[in-house]
């Protein structure tokens, strides 16, 4: 073999082997540079389950068969069936999320399962779905379902359709855009020891409810005749108000005053929730939380109220000595200047469907100032 034609094969194979690298390389960086990111939606029920898709909202008319009133309590938690896909950056993993879901006045928020292991949500490097179902805490859809059947009927009416016939029957109301869902993923990378970053990654979007009007049983009656010459239209019918689903909130500090001991010290405090007996739900789901002087509050809290069991709320507070002030009343060598009183008062505030509920002020003191011990008086012999 000559000399030239060995060296055109080995340039041959060389660009062979370029062009598979260049492939390969090629392959690799379409891989690496997947863009990051997560998206969130509406999942699918479990195949073989009765999992409610979407949530149903059941409404009854029960003081008036004309008016719908009240929204059936047949549920305690919101199903709801998520999918998820999307990938953290490279030499990223898992972390710490949450996901929430909320009306126009309140959010709900619960921890988002991951594997820290993984990268990435979904098979295929985040380009699939993952499917997921979580129940989140009791929070009304962003319309009332109360309003939307009573809205229906008069749109109903006003289109020509017979008020017997659409409250005999009753009607179901799709709502697509019923709640905003937010979700945050965190992406963690370790730089060292004792430092790591986690950006975190948000997508949103909005879940649907069904709001089933129940049929009321209403059948139209004919009312006496009017009088000759004169027609007299019916009056339309009040939209009752419902019923709020808390009758009281209180708060007691226990004791109202301290004393005797140095600072600082904790003041404790008895709330008590009480629904309304003629609320219409069987046991409300909401949240707490305790306000006071000087800008104190604290975390919200969830809570569950039974219809007929008040609910009990325990809380404290930290007090710490007022600072004494400069100037005050001449001491004696050795007499320590006293410490005034703190004045403060608490509150205990609940969360409505519609704004919150709070107490009265609870009014407290404390005083810093030891009471002195009484010196011991030794018997005579």
């Amino acid at each position: 073999m000559s000399s030239t034609t060995l060296k055109h094969k080995v340039i041959a194979t060389q660009t062979l082997m370029m062009m598979f690298g260049l492939l390969l390389a090629a392959t690799v960086f379409a891989t690496s540079t997947r863009a990051q990111g997560f998206q969130v939606g509406l999942g699918v029920p479990r195949e073989g389950t009765q999992d409610r898709f979407p949530p149903v909202f059941r409404v009854r008319a029960t003081k008036n068969k004309k008016v719908y009133d009240t929204v059936e309590d047949t549920y305690k938690e919101i199903g709801y069936k998520i999918k998820v896909k999307g990938i953290c950056p490279e030499k990223h993993h898992l972390g710490t999320s949450r996901i929430s879901i909320a009306n126009l006045k309140a959010r709900q928020q619960i921890d988002f399962p991951v594997d820290k292991k993984h990268r990435n949500i979904g098979a295929d490097y985040g380009r699939e779905w993952h499917q997921y179902n979580f129940d989140f805490p009791f929070l009304l859809p962003k319309v009332s379902p109360v309003q939307a059947c009573n809205a229906e009927v008069q749109r109903r009416v006003d289109a020509g359709q017979s008020l017997p016939a659409i409250l005999q029957n009753g009607f179901t109301i799709e709502v697509d855009d019923a709640y905003d869902v937010s979700l945050g993923i965190g992406c963690e990378k370790t730089v060292h020891l004792t430092y790591y970053e986690m950006p975190v990654f948000r997508a949103y979007g909005t879940l649907p409810a069904t709001i089933e009007c129940q049929a009321t049983g209403y059948i139209e009656t004919q009312g006496a005749p009017g009088k000759p010459g004169k027609h007299v239209e019916p009056a339309p019918p009040r939209m009752p108000t419902p019923p709020p689903p808390l009758e009281s909130v209180s708060v007691i500090a226990s004791p109202a005053n301290t004393s005797g001991q140095g600072c600082p010290v904790y003041v404790n405090f008895k709330g008590r929730i009480a629904a309304n007996a003629e609320s219409q739900f069987s046991s409300f789901n909401t949240k707490y939380r305790f306000v006071g002087d000087n800008g104190y509050e604290t975390d919200w809290i969830y809570v569950s109220v039974a219809r007929n069991t008040p609910k009990t709320i325990n809380g404290r507070r930290y007090i710490q000595a007022p600072a004494s002030k400069p100037g005050g009343t001449l001491l004696a060598p050795g007499e320590k200047p006293r410490i005034p009183l703190y004045r403060g008062w608490m509150q205990l505030e609940v969360q409505l469907p519609n704004g919150s509920k709070k107490s009265e002020r609870a009014n407290f003191t404390v005083d810093c100032n030891v009471t002195p011990a009484r010196p011991r008086i030794k018997a005579s012999k």
